[in-house]
């Protein structure tokens, strides 16, 4: 049995050849992260067929995939279509060689025959042309497609197409294909219908198509901040300089909007609000959060202000003709106020037919929803109340007035973090069960959080591809939990299940893998319950002594702890398989939550608040790994490590803060809270109102503590990365510099925030190395699918 690192029991090296089958365990387990190469089919992705209760899949096989055809109401699950004649088509037409068992094809639309809701034709693209087969005489032809849309947007009746162009709106007359300028003024600094990251024109067209709601994002006396290139891609060997405009948390400016409609017919301006703060980074105004809209007689217009600091979030009606704004609707909070419960889009729902808004707020004390009037700014209901969370709205159905949602902690004995689904009457409040019990409960959708980026990173994504059926009748969802292979089934909207469509295939797992086990600890105030998820390496033995690795998993707007198994986790399988990987290189992974972060009520997310690395409390994890190695004692105290992934502070505050606790530590890509965007930070970390500085009185930052560093402590940044600034990590090591400390440093010239597979590969040789005692295997070529993020 290999003994602890202890004073007294010093760590010798071991075998290098000890380790190697460590490293390629860890490597295939990696190597699954968005590849589907460990485990099959541990989700599925419904494309809907029309308005029928059909929907076609992609099931993943050895070989490949097949293509399901399921329909819900005869509950049959079937394969699509004749791959094999397809197949023969598809090679006779193009001249390329086509393997039925994984057909190299992207299905655009599946076509049903009326009666048997049997395929008739599949619309597919493949060796970059678009094909369509028919299943009655297995001819398979190109075609062309129609031609793109025009950039921009239409108006409701047709008339007009507003697009930009040269930092200014502009329209096309449909009929003529004349062009008018609406704006004249627009500059790259102050430019109309533009959002700091979002290429999507930003407008609103009023419902009679006379006037258009718009907004100039205004970038002037912004700071300019600069990037160094010191190795520039390609053969230049030459520096190059980079400059992009970003304040700093603090800054007396800060990117803003100047919402404002104009006529369409002689370009007239209206100012409605000339201090709309951009509420979330990366993300568009009209197309991405949607915080504004018309009301259906086109006079009333409907927007949400965020106040600075977040402290207040506002509900205005504006009138286009008496050119008067109403405060409808207000929340504040000693704190911030949120507009959806995790890092989405807000949960805010128009319903245009009867003027009404659906509400998202903490006000309880925990996220729910309120049906407003906006004729006369009054609450009409509260639709969703108690101790437990909406965590997203799923589906809204107009008609039926009746939302859909993943919901969390309404399960007496089951982890709140788990979602289950149910449907609500928006008037009666009253809750229909879908999914529940002791798992989590996934549906995918395209507005279902980080989720909606898995199908595309999967290779399976089409348009429409949605866990709810348009009629709304029936929901594909996916339950597992760490330590069970996910299950997918079709269930109606009564909860009642149909068909199992797919259990995952897990053949690719080692041989000696280990299920994570889901935990519960106490959190360091003695009451607070803590969950989170154990790794153990594979063929873990009670009997051994194992270094620990506490991994680093979330920031104050959303965790990385995985509740479901694989996909089905934040992130998609990444969290997942990243601490799994861990594992496999022979050391208990701990991943707990803490104070400090979402999916739990506002009282439990505000404990970070002033201190945004606080997130996920260190005290919580350092009692909660405490408490899970009395009941386990092959887990070694003396020998924890901290790392994370992407900028998580936690490694960097976990040695400087709990050096006896921690030996070692990795952080890749740290965060200063001081350098981030303040879209990112200042709800998080507190504003002043007098500008100077974020109100961070709570701490101190960690350049200012670095004479506490004890440990080891590896910093990796690439030096291109602009959301995390390297000058974070630069200023760090300086400090630790100055305190005549020890630091290891690695710098990354061409990345920028991402996690290569040579940084990951030194993180895995560091841990291993200083925790384990082992020699590394030299040069061991690390290979992924792709970047980590």
């Amino acid at each position: 049995m290999q003994q602890p690192h202890t004073a007294a029991n010093p760590i010798t090296h071991l075998n290098t050849a000890e380790c190697l089958p460590r490293y390629e365990q860890a490597q295939s387990l990696v190597q699954g992260i968005m590849t589907r190469r460990v485990v099959l089919n541990d989700g599925v992705f419904p494309h809907w067929i029309s308005d029928t209760s059909c929907f076609w899949y992609q099931r993943e096989t050895i070989e490949g995939k097949t293509f399901c055809l399921v329909n819900a109401q005869t509950k049959s699950n079937t394969v699509a279509f004749d791959h094999q004649a397809l197949a023969t088509a598809l090679a006779l037409s193009s001249g390329q060689s086509v393997s039925a068992d994984d057909l190299a094809i992207k299905i655009t639309e599946l076509l049903l025959a009326d009666a048997a809701l049997s395929v008739t034709e599949v619309h597919f693209s493949a060796f970059e042309k678009h094909w369509v087969f028919n299943t009655q005489d297995l001819q398979c032809n190109a075609i062309e497609l129609p031609a793109a849309k025009e950039q921009g947007t239409v108006s409701p009746d047709g008339a007009y197409i507003a697009y930009v162009k040269d930092h200014n709106l502009w329209v096309r007359d449909t009929a003529t294909q004349a062009e008018r300028a609406l704006t004249t003024d627009g500059t790259a600094e102050y430019h109309y219908a533009a959002a700091p990251s979002s290429a999507s024109a930003q407008l609103l067209w009023s419902p009679d198509s006379k006037q258009v709601l718009t907004h100039q994002l205004d970038l002037r006396n912004i700071t300019e901040r600069a990037m160094v290139e010191h190795v520039p891609q390609g053969d230049s060997v030459q520096t190059q300089l980079h400059t992009s405009k970003m304040p700093y948390p603090g800054d007396k400016h800060i990117e803003t909007y100047r919402l404002l409609v104009i006529d369409v017919a002689n370009g007239k301006q209206q100012t409605i609000n000339d201090n709309i703060r951009v509420w979330k980074f990366g993300s568009g105004y009209f197309t991405d959060e949607k915080l504004s809209f018309w009301n259906a007689n086109s006079k009333d217009i409907y927007y949400v202000d965020v106040v600075r600091g977040s402290k207040a979030v506002r509900l205005h009606t504006f009138n286009t003709q008496s050119l008067t704004s109403t405060l409808l609707i207000e929340d504040t909070a000693d704190t911030y106020v949120k507009l959806a419960h995790n890092d989405s889009m807000p949960e805010l729902k128009f319903l245009p037919d009867t003027n009404e808004l659906i509400w998202f707020s903490e006000r309880s004390g925990w996220a729910h929803l309120y049906l407003y009037d906006l004729t006369t700014g009054q609450l009409k209901n509260t639709i969703t109340q108690g101790e437990w969370l909406v965590r997203h709205i799923l589906r809204l159905d107009i008609e039926q007035r009746e939302l859909i949602l993943h919901t969390g902690g309404r399960q007496a004995d089951v982890n709140p973090h788990y979602r289950d689904v149910c449907s609500v009457n928006i008037d009666s409040s009253e809750i229909t069960d879908i999914a529940v019990g002791n798992y989590e409960h996934v549906v995918f959708g395209a507005g279902n959080g980080r989720q909606a980026g898995a199908r595309g990173g999967l290779g399976i994504d089409s348009p429409g591809a949605e866990g709810i059926s348009p009629n709304g009748q029936y929901i594909v969802t996916t339950r597992s939990r760490v330590d069970t292979a996910p299950v997918s089934v079709l269930l109606n909207k009564q909860g009642e299940e149909l068909l199992t469509l797919e259990t995952a295939d897990t053949h690719g797992l080692p041989e000696n893998w280990v299920w994570p086990q889901p935990v519960k600890t106490l959190g360091a105030d003695g009451q607070t319950d803590i969950y989170g998820v154990v790794y153990y390496p594979p063929g873990y033995d009670k009997n051994q002594s194992y270094p620990v690795l506490d991994f680093s998993n979330g920031q104050a707007s959303f965790t990385m702890v995985p509740q479901g198994s694989f996909i089905n986790g934040p992130c998609v399988d990444f969290p997942y398989l990243y601490a799994a990987a861990f594992a496999a290189l022979g050391f208990v992974v701990v991943v707990l939550e803490g104070r400090g972060m979402p999916n739990r009520n506002k009282a439990f997310h505000d404990d970070s608040h002033g201190f945004m690395a606080g997130a996920c409390n260190l005290e919580d994890r350092v009692t909660g790994i405490q408490q899970l190695a009395k009941l386990d004692p092959a887990m070694d105290l003396d020998r924890v490590g901290i790392v994370g992934a992407d900028g998580f502070s936690s490694p960097v505050y976990g040695v400087l803060e709990h050096p006896d606790f921690y030996k070692v530590g990795v952080a890749i890509a740290f965060e200063d809270a001081r350098l981030k965007s303040p879209a990112l930070t200042e709800c998080f970390e507190g504003y002043n109102e007098e500008g100077k500085q974020v109100a961070t009185t709570s701490h101190r930052f960690a350049d200012q503590i670095a004479d506490q560093l004890e440990g080891k402590l590896l910093l990796i940044h690439g030096l291109t990365d602009m959301f995390a600034p390297q000058s974070g990590t630069l200023r760090l090591v300086t400090a630790i510099q100055a305190a005549n400390k020890e630091v290891d440093l690695m710098v990354m010239p061409q990345v920028g925030h991402d996690i290569p597979a040579y940084a990951l590969r030194r993180t895995w040789d560091y841990v291993v190395t200083h925790l384990r005692g082992e020699t590394p295997p030299k040069h061991f070529e690390l290979t992924t699918g792709f970047d980590l993020l």
